[in-house]
């Protein structure tokens, strides 16, 4: 894929829209509701959009990954929510008309989108080629008999899958009979299974557990086993694809604003900015408030900081940073926040070295010092990634920065225990923070299932302030997109340039770029 970064003229880029829209409205561009995604998209592409569908499907592939946390996978549960995600997303569709065209062009590019940040290290890669299967996976299951077959014989690798036709299972219906004998003889009678037949050199552990029926050079499969084996296909390609991606990106450093998004794109903050009102409630905090709903409504991570600042009567800079600012997103105003670090301060110093060396970085938080900037609390990517505690700190996620008795320690005394201790220890376990944390709220505010995400400390806070209040969350099967585990940049003029308006343009091919290398955020530099 090739970036250019010269601004192409009006006339230009007028013909490239209307290349696009033309484009959207062949039904041959994008015949199939399955893919295998082996070919990469050839056309252009405004940045703008290039932004939305990256996000869109990353968030897509997060919601799948909250879903394998929370569910049996491939359970009536998780099957429910794979279908309301798969109605909304508007990332996939079945049937064949102009909307559909549109549609299954966005699912087709935020793929190979997709590919192009995931490939960055072997931990990315494992987790997109994990959910991506499972996607596929779904969606194979789910297509009609005729989807299959078309999906199939356009695809090199499947089209020697064929199904066989009647005639063909009277001649071979004891022998079948028999090979599935112990699994569904009466589900073959009764639903009338289909059978497909491949060569028996592409099944070699079906062949080698003596689980399948062979004739003439060919295994028979029945339909449940075959999707087994198309998905395995999907894993092995997509895998091979990200990898070889991975090698070929260092072309995309010549455009910053690609480079730059695509490096942040799995961390990518969406969510507000906590400036000091808050964005669901209408209540105002005070100093005096703070000690009576800290246990209720923090997240663990600021309940950690606030005890540590309670017993050590101080915090280190990047504690200070954080809670300071979390406090500041809650609505506590600058004198407030003042008068609430200078009593507790001042319990081991006295008032002229707190005016001396830490006045000033509060009065900073708002604006009021330096560069005049107001800014906004630490999103969980920021705290996540960004300047890690070391061992006298207090800052960080704490189911990410903690070992795992210490994390259970911290649980135990907020009077988390038993199956929601383990859930949570576990999710922080594999890396899943904010499901982690959400498990904690959903304990702590006595919650079966929320529509809600935590992806920032003071939303969090709001939340639990709007149900401690008599509200409760809205309920809902699908869920909206899951930050895990990076950090968002400040809103400044140089990260908005990641995100240009219309006129800029991307023109290209996806085929050379698949991948991205890891680079760590700079922290914060106040």
């Amino acid at each position: 894929m090739e970036f250019y970064t010269t601004r192409k003229p009006p006339t230009k880029r007028r013909n490239i829209q209307h290349h696009l829209v033309d484009g959207l409205q062949k039904d041959e561009a994008y015949p199939l509701s399955i893919n295998m995604y082996r070919d990469p998209p050839t056309e252009d592409i405004m940045l703008e959009e290039f932004k939305e569908l990256a996000l869109k499907r990353r968030n897509l592939l997060k919601e799948i990954e909250y879903f394998n946390s929370k569910f049996q996978k491939w359970g009536e549960d998780w099957k429910m929510r794979m279908r309301d995600i798969s109605k909304s997303n508007k990332l996939h569709v079945d049937r064949i008309d102009e909307d559909s065209q549109k549609i299954r062009r966005r699912d087709y590019i935020s793929h190979f989108l997709l590919r192009l940040a995931y490939s960055q290290s072997e931990h990315l890669r494992r987790w997109m080629v994990l959910h991506e299967t499972d996607l596929f996976r779904y969606r194979f299951e789910n297509a009609t008999e005729v989807e299959r077959f078309e999906f199939m014989s356009k695809d090199p690798d499947l089209k020697s899958y064929s199904q066989i036709e009647d005639s063909e299972f009277q001649l071979v219906e004891e022998s079948l009979l028999e090979s599935y004998i112990k699994f569904l003889r009466d589900k073959i009678n009764k639903e009338n299974v289909k059978f497909y037949k491949i060569p028996f050199t592409l099944v070699p552990n079906l062949v080698s557990n003596r689980s399948i029926f062979i004739q003439n050079g060919y295994a028979y499969l029945p339909s449940w086993d075959l999707q087994t084996i198309v998905t395995s296909v999907f894993r092995a390609k997509l895998s091979l694809a990200l990898t070889n991606t991975s090698r070929k990106l260092e072309r995309a450093r010549d455009d910053e604003r690609i480079w730059k998004f695509l490096t942040q794109l799995d961390t990518y903050y969406e969510g507000p900015e906590y400036r000091g009102t808050s964005k669901k409630n209408n209540e105002k905090i005070s100093v005096g408030d703070i000690e009576d709903i800290f246990k209720d409504s923090y997240p663990l991570c600021m309940i950690n900081l606030h005890t540590s600042l309670k017993k050590e009567h101080h915090l280190k800079h990047w504690g200070r940073m954080q809670y300071g600012l979390f406090l500041k997103g809650i609505g506590l105003n600058m004198e407030d926040s003042l008068r609430f670090w200078r009593e507790e301060f001042m319990k081991a110093m006295d008032s002229d070295k707190f005016d001396k060396n830490y006045a000033y970085n509060i009065r900073h938080h708002y604006g009021r010092e330096g560069g005049k900037i107001s800014y906004s609390a630490y999103s969980c990517s920021k705290i996540i990634n960004n300047n890690p505690p070391g061992p006298v700190d207090n800052h960080g996620c704490p189911y990410r920065h903690y070992d795992k008795s210490n994390l259970k320690a911290m649980l135990i005394a907020q009077g988390i225990k038993d199956k929601p201790l383990r859930a949570i220890l576990d999710l922080a376990e594999n890396r899943q923070y904010n499901n982690a944390c959400l498990r904690y709220f959903e304990t702590k505010h006595e919650l079966e299932e929320t529509s809600l995400v935590m992806d920032h400390p003071n939303k969090y806070f709001d939340e639990s302030r709007y149900i401690l209040k008599g509200n409760r969350p809205i309920q809902t099967r699908g869920r909206p997109p899951v930050v895990t585990n990076a950090p968002a940049p400040m809103e400044t003029s140089a990260e908005k340039a990641i995100v240009p308006g219309k006129e800029n343009c991307l023109l290209g091919n996806f085929e050379d770029f698949d991948d991205l290398n890891t680079q760590e955020l700079e922290a914060l530099d106040i």
